[in-house]
């Protein structure tokens, strides 16, 4: 588990705003493995929703493990995959699993990506309605890659939009990039949704972003994703 952090921009000093998990799996025989390389296989193998729904016990826990330290955590974001949205048992799994750790919707995040309306539209707006219902905060992942299409921004109900990594990376270089990456947060803030660009690796890029009126930033302008335990080492020093 490597929760990796959203970084307020709108306090008079950036503020942690939240986490998010990142699955990392390292092999005695092949070394790191990307989840690039081994998300697609878990899918493929009809292994996903047991992996994901362990990734959720797991986060559930480790919050639950900050809470009794005392620890100030606010939301921790988990990514749902569009396969785990066929399991009719999911939204009972997480109330479950939330309620055996003591926690509430608002300490999770559920973060998707817009192929989770590519199928059976119908029956997964139900489940992301019946989650906003549900007090949980939606967060669209990876937005500006695949479908990006305006119309499902029209109707997902998400609280929070994530730009994806390859539109920040060049912003202070090139114009059009700039341009796009403005666009979709002043949409985004018309729309009532909040604004995070993934990615954020140096100032030029963080200036740019604050001055377009993005909300919050994830990137190793702060800090590389982080295991559990090296976590509480920064919540603590962290200003």
């Amino acid at each position: 588990l490597h929760p990796a952090n959203t970084l307020s921009l709108h306090d008079a000093l950036p503020i942690l705003d939240g986490y998010e998990a990142l699955l990392r799996w390292h092999s005695e025989e092949l070394g790191w493995v990307s989840p690039g390389e081994f998300i697609p296989i878990a899918e493929e193998a009809g292994l996903i929703s047991h992996i994901g729904q362990w990734v959720i016990k797991d986060v559930c826990r480790q919050i639950r493990c900050w809470k009794d330290k005392n620890l100030e955590v606010s939301t921790v974001a988990v990514n749902i995959s569009a396969i785990q949205f066929h399991d009719s048992q999911l939204i009972e799994d997480i109330l479950y699993i939330l309620e055996q750790e003591g926690l509430s919707p608002k300490d999770l995040e559920i973060e998707i990506t817009e192929s989770i309306l590519m199928n059976f539209y119908e029956k997964n707006m139900s489940l992301l309605n019946r989650l906003k219902d549900l007090d949980f905060s939606l967060a669209l992942d990876d937005f500006g890659t695949g479908y990006s299409s305006l119309n499902y921004l029209s109707v997902m109900p998400i609280n929070k939009l994530k730009i994806d990594k390859s539109f920040i990376d060049f912003i202070d270089k090139n114009k059009k990039d700039r341009s796009i990456v403005e666009g979709i947060i002043n949409l985004s803030h018309n729309m009532g949704i909040k604004v995070v660009a993934e990615g954020v690796e140096d100032y030029n890029q963080l200036k740019l972003l604050e001055d377009m009126g993005c909300d919050n930033i994830q990137g190793y302008i702060f800090s590389k994703p982080l295991p559990a335990k090296d976590v509480e080492k920064f919540m603590t020093t962290y200003i």
